[in-house]
């Protein structure tokens, strides 16, 4: 376990105990003021990284994860994260490799390290403490309210309208009055407000284009105090009604605006865990790039290949590529999109699938 020291002066004994090594960032690696001059301009100074990095040996290979989730029940249990996924040889991206081997005079990750010891450097800050614990509070409680958010037309000009988010009053969160709320539409970082005291009606967002539509709000809450401040930010898949009813197909063709960006997510939704349907992505995606790149010529053999596959292992896959599929052929614009040659390849794994769902 690599981290932070305050975060690891937080845990409990035993979880510590349960751990083969500890370590924290040596002091004498860690940047100082300075070291890494200005921010270019018109850019941010960026500090705090939230991201995470797991790895995991799995016999000869290792896989390897980064993104938002802490090691927490919480982030796996409850929490919308993001993290991405990687696989290679161990001896290439496994834990040895990570941290490198000072014997062998291979450098890595160890040298900037230190071991862990408790209560040998700053002790935990109990003012950030209780300001991380509102921030935290005031998560849980936006995240459990009735939101809702009405989309609305505006007269008069095309293709633009105006979202209303809305709060459920009787279940409206208590917030603490050292935490301030802001929330925008992901869509649109500039239109972000404050709501820490909003009930009922809590903003409008306008104009917005047919694009900018969408079902997910962030929100940032910050708890300050005159000696620190925290901040947290999250998204919310918030429902949305009054959208135009051809949203979803509209989202979806400006997406996938040609037949090779289809039979690419196709080939993507197969290739997902799976080695050997990687291998059929990377020669599809060869024979992609030998001529057919505009998906107008005969769909390629490893496509087939990666279906009889799934069909065995994974059959949900197919489930999802039926979804796909079948929202491409409810308009003439979607089924322009649908590559020449795949039905020939889908209808019989298709049967067979609705053959197993029996």
């Amino acid at each position: 376990l690599i981290s932070r020291l305050e975060s690891l002066d937080a845990l409990k004994q035993p979880r510590r105990e349960d751990l083969d090594n500890v370590y924290v960032i040596n002091p004498s690696a860690m940047p100082e003021d300075g070291d890494q001059g200005p921010a270019p301009e018109g850019t941010q100074s960026l500090s705090g990284l939230h991201a995470k990095l797991y790895v995991a040996d799995a016999g000869w290979h290792a896989r390897v994860w980064t993104g938002s989730a802490n090691a927490t029940n919480a982030a796996f249990e409850r929490n919308v994260e993001f993290l991405v996924e990687l696989q290679g040889k161990k001896s290439r991206c496994g834990i040895d490799s990570l941290l490198g081997n000072a014997e062998e005079d291979v450098t890595g990750l160890a040298s900037l390290l230190q071991e862990y010891v408790p209560g040998t450097e700053q002790k935990v800050d109990p003012e950030k403490t209780r300001l991380e614990s509102l921030a935290e509070g005031a998560r849980r409680a936006l995240a459990a309210a009735e939101w809702s958010a009405k989309v609305t037309a505006l007269s008069g000009e095309a293709e633009r309208f105006e979202v209303r988010l809305l709060l459920e009053e009787e279940c409206a969160p208590e917030i603490a009055p050292e935490v301030h709320v802001r929330c925008w539409p992901i869509t649109l970082t500039d239109m972000a407000v404050d709501i820490s005291s909003e009930r009922g009606e809590v903003s409008v967002f306008s104009p917005l284009s047919f694009e900018a539509l969408t079902t997910f709000f962030a929100f940032e809450v910050t708890a300050s105090s005159e000696m620190t401040s925290v901040s947290q930010q999250f998204t919310l898949n918030v429902p949305l009604s009054g959208a135009p009813i051809n949203r979803q197909e509209r989202i979806l063709r400006s997406l996938l605006d040609s037949r090779e960006k289809v039979l690419r997510l196709i080939l993507l939704l197969l290739s997902e865990g799976g080695q050997d349907e990687h291998e059929a992505l990377i020669a599809a995606q060869g024979m992609l790039g030998g001529g057919a790149g505009n998906g107008s010529g005969p769909v390629p053999f490893p496509l087939f290949e990666a279906l009889v596959r799934a069909l065995e292992r994974d059959p949900l896959k197919l489930d999802q590529i039926a979804k796909l599929l079948d929202d491409l052929q409810k308009t003439p614009e979607g089924r322009h999109l649908i590559p020449d040659g795949l039905d020939d390849v889908w209808q019989p794994i298709l049967e067979a699938r609705r053959r197993l769902k029996t």
